[in-house]
């Protein structure tokens, strides 16, 4: 019953913050940069290990890919703890490197990541709880 929400609940931000993220892609660069460069980024990786460990238990419609993007979330912040000066050199540098218009696809492409994996979150709990 905890996954019906869990999936509910991320499927539904992760569609909002694309959203948003295709709306204002420029603007949300500028957050991102801040935020990576906060005390409170390294508390992000922690919530994302949080988040993503549950998920790869998860069975039900489209578990195994549910366990992939689960896994590279876990990755992703444990990266964040061990790593997060690489991380914030390769964004001080993408912003050296890279235009206005380069920017902006990189903010689009990372939406259409989140469109994707919230949709495959609110299938799977369409498919297993309402069905």
């Amino acid at each position: 019953m905890a996954y019906k929400y869990l999936l509910l609940i991320l499927g539904s931000i992760q569609i909002i913050v694309a959203i948003i993220e295709l709306l204002f892609p420029q603007r949300i660069f500028v957050i991102w940069k801040k935020f990576i460069l906060s005390r409170f980024y390294q508390l992000y990786g922690i919530i994302m290990i949080l988040i993503g460990l549950p998920l790869t238990a998860y069975k039900g419609y489209l578990s195994l890919v549910i366990f992939f993007i689960a896994l590279f979330v876990v990755f992703s912040g444990a990266f964040i703890l061990f790593y997060p000066e690489k991380i914030r050199r390769s964004f001080n540098e993408s912003e050296e490197f890279f235009n206005n218009k380069t920017i902006r696809l990189l903010v689009y492409f990372e939406a259409l990541l989140r469109i994707c994996a919230g949709a495959v979150f609110l299938t799977a709990c369409w498919k297993t709880f309402y069905n």
